[in-house]
This record gives C-alpha cells, sequence and structure tokens, in this order.
C-alpha cells in the first residue's frame, strides 16, 4: 500500500472515532444536565402547629409531584423530636436534607423550595380524658370551638342567603393546626378573595395566651350542595313543564351562577325555551312564562261566595301566564274584577279593583 493511501485510511478511522466521542460526550452531557423525569418537589413550610410527640415531614412541608408510594414514605419521615408543650423548635432546610440523604433518597429527584427554615410550635397540653370531668361533652365542645368548627361557620355565614349546604374540604392544611380550640386559642378569620365558592385562601389569626399572635394561610376548597330542579323525562322545547316531568335533586356547586332552579312552584306552568334531557337540571334561561291566558279571550271564572263555587264567563283585558293577575270583564254587567289565571283560558276570582289591596292598577298586577 502506498504511503498516501494508508495516511489517507488512518485519517478516515481516526475522524470516525473523533466524530463518534464528539457525539457520545453531548449526549452525556445533556443526560447529566438534564432534570430527572420523575422529579418532586418539597416546598418547606415558613411555620407549623404541631401536637405529636416527633416532628414529621408532612408537618413542616407540602409535597408536589410525587408517586403515591414516595408520598407515604416522605410523610412520614421524622425530622426531629417535637419541643415541649408550650415551646417552639427551628427546624432548617439542612436538617431536611441531612435527614432526607441519611434515609437513603436521591436527592437527583427532590427539589427543596419554600422558606430556609420552618419554626414548628407545639400547644400547651390539653387535659386527658381522665382529668375532664365531662368525659365525652368535653371533648364534643372543644370541638365545636377548634379552628376547622370555627372555618365552617364563618363559610356557612358567607352562604347563608343562598341555602343549602357548605361543604369544607381543607387542602394541605395539618389537623393539628384545624384541631387547635378555644378557650386557650382565639381565632380571627378572614379573606381577601370575593370568591365563596371554589378554592381560595383564608388569612387566620391565631393568639394563644400572651404569646406573639401567628398568622396561618388556610387554603380551602368550598362546595354549596342544594336541592336543585332536574328532568325525570325529556322536555320538548315549547311544552308546559308539569310536575310529572320535573323532581328536586341535591347536587353540589362550585360556582354560584351554575345553581338551577330551586322552587317546583317557579317552574311547573312554564314553557321550555330548548330541549331539556332526562337528567339535566333546570336553570331560568330554560324556560318562560307560559301565556295561557290572552287579551280578549274568553275565560272561564270560578269564584267561591258564602261557600258556593260559582262558574261564570268573562273576557281578559290582559295577558296572563300561570298564576299572574289580570282583569277580567264581564260582558253582561259590564263590570270589571280580578282574577289569578290558574289554567288555560281559566282563572279565579280575586274582587273588584277598587276593594283589592296591594294592586297596582297600571300594571295589572299584584304587589
Amino acid at each position: 500500500m502506498k504511503r498516501k493511501d494508508c495516511d489517507k485510511q488512518c485519517n478516515g478511522q481516526y475522524g470516525k472515532r473523533a466524530r463518534f466521542s464528539l457525539v457520545m460526550s453531548g449526549i452525556a452531557a445533556v443526560l447529566c444536565c438534564a432534570p430527572a423525569a420523575d422529579a418532586g418537589n418539597i416546598r418547606i413550610r415558613p411555620s407549623a402547629l404541631i401536637d405529636h410527640d416527633q416532628i414529621r415531614l408532612a408537618d413542616v412541608a407540602v409535597f408536589e409531584g410525587f408517586a403515591p408510594d414516595q408520598l407515604s414514605e416522605f410523610q412520614e419521615l421524622v425530622i426531629a423530636d417535637a419541643p415541649a408543650f408550650g415551646q417552639s423548635k427551628l427546624i432548617t432546610l439542612n436538617d431536611i436534607r441531612s435527614k432526607l440523604a441519611g434515609a437513603g433518597v436521591n436527592m437527583a429527584v427532590v427539589c427543596l423550595k419554600g422558606a430556609s427554615r420552618c419554626v414548628v410550635r407545639r400547644p400547651t397540653e390539653m387535659p386527658t380524658e381522665q382529668d375532664a370531668p365531662q368525659g365525652v361533652s368535653a371533648r364534643k365542645a372543644a370541638a365545636e370551638q377548634s379552628l376547622q368548627a370555627q372555618i365552617q361557620r364563618f363559610i356557612d355565614a358567607r352562604l347563608a342567603e343562598y341555602g343549602g349546604k357548605a361543604d369544607v374540604n381543607f387542602r394541605r392544611t395539618p389537623a393539628a393546626l384545624l384541631a387547635l380550640s378555644g378557650p386557650a386559642y382565639t381565632f380571627e378569620i378572614e379573606t381577601r378573595s370575593n370568591r365563596k365558592l371554589g378554592t381560595f385562601e383564608l388569612l387566620v389569626t391565631i393568639q394563644h395566651g400572651s404569646a406573639e399572635p401567628q398568622i396561618q394561610k388556610v387554603t380551602v376548597e368550598v362546595a354549596l350542595k342544594k336541592d336543585v330542579i332536574v328532568a325525570i323525562s325529556p322536555i320538548s322545547r315549547g311544552q308546559t313543564i308539569t310536575r310529572a316531568d320535573i323532581m328536586t335533586e341535591q347536587r353540589s356547586f362550585k360556582k354560584l351562577e351554575h345553581i338551577g332552579m330551586t322552587k317546583p312552584a317557579t317552574v311547573i306552568g312554564q314553557e321550555a325555551k330548548r330541549n331539556i334531557r332526562m337528567g339535566d337540571m333546570v336553570k331560568a334561561g330554560d324556560i318562560k312564562s307560559k301565556v295561557l291566558v290572552k287579551r280578549n279571550d274568553l275565560v272561564s271564572i270560578r269564584s267561591v261566595r258564602n261557600g258556593i263555587a260559582i262558574e261564570s264567563t268573562g273576557k281578559a283585558l290582559d295577558n296572563g301566564a300561570l298564576g299572574e293577575s289580570i282583569e277580567v270583564r264581564n260582558e253582561g254587567s259590564e263590570e270589571t274584577f280580578w282574577a289569578r289565571v290558574t289554567g288555560l283560558r281559566q282563572a279565579e276570582a280575586l274582587g273588584r279593583p277598587e276593594r283589592r289591596a296591594g294592586v297596582d292598577h297600571s300594571k295589572g298586577r299584584v304587589k
């Protein structure tokens, strides 16, 4: 082989090896720099309240992005012994990192965030059942004064005007914090959100004796359980809704504007504006007043005098839907009177206009 050809062959082989090494180095660099696909976050709280003998990681941190089996291991990891009753202890980020490493946790799949330290406080020791003369009654009274119960009442008061029952879910809030109870602790609860349903934060100021007040953020998820009108059979557009077409059913709502009709009387006799499927909730926009009596219709009038029902006929001077009051004229005597619409071209006499209290004569409606 000539030297020139030999040099070309050697240079070609060397070039291939060099390019291969460069490619592998690039891949290794990417793999080293890329974050782990299953990495999760451990967000450290700035403060925590506990009522047990050991400080666990779940007491001082919030977890994000971990698989259920990983999560349970992290939550139960013991960081330190709890402080004495009425005392506090400082847990630093280094304390947590050291405990995680000591437990064999791969720190490449964990990202520590949040505060650099957490002040852990332990409430004053509560009396045991043997010390409490009331037993069950005392525990029940304590539960009614707990932070959880007071937050529930706070939410109930905000939703009182809408009826129904507030369902409050406490997200990422330690049970020990919710269990704090009066009279040893007093609470001031407020919110900066105008939202009444859905997920939002509450600011809770906790006062314990002469100690400095603590402010805790409590995230709540609030739904309103309420009885609403539901179609029990398909209702066609233009159909007059009857009692046999609907029922009441309790449903849960996270937005007030999603709540449908709640009283059967406001739906029965109305006209469907759209096709309503079986099981659909009936909303205000789904119905409209059904005109059962039209102006100049001859209307069958029922009146009761001295316990005797009398049927007569009159001419309607107004349009009227179910339950509305219209003015009717007796064709024979030319006398006018008020009548409440009870059905298709049917009404019940109420009395003469000048004798009826609470009637707006300009509109022909009962106030």
